[in-house]
């Protein structure tokens, strides 16, 4: 159960950090928006 915890703190912090360095690619003008996914 401690280790299904971890896993989901870990998650739930790495999106929050996705989520943050996206906003700051965008104000900073790095990336568009407009941009698509790599992965097929």
């Amino acid at each position: 159960m401690q280790l299904r915890k971890f896993l989901k703190t870990v998650g739930v912090t790495s999106q929050r950090e996705i989520e943050r360095a996206v906003r700051d690619a965008l104000s900073a003008g790095r990336i568009t928006g407009q941009e698509t996914s790599m992965c097929t």
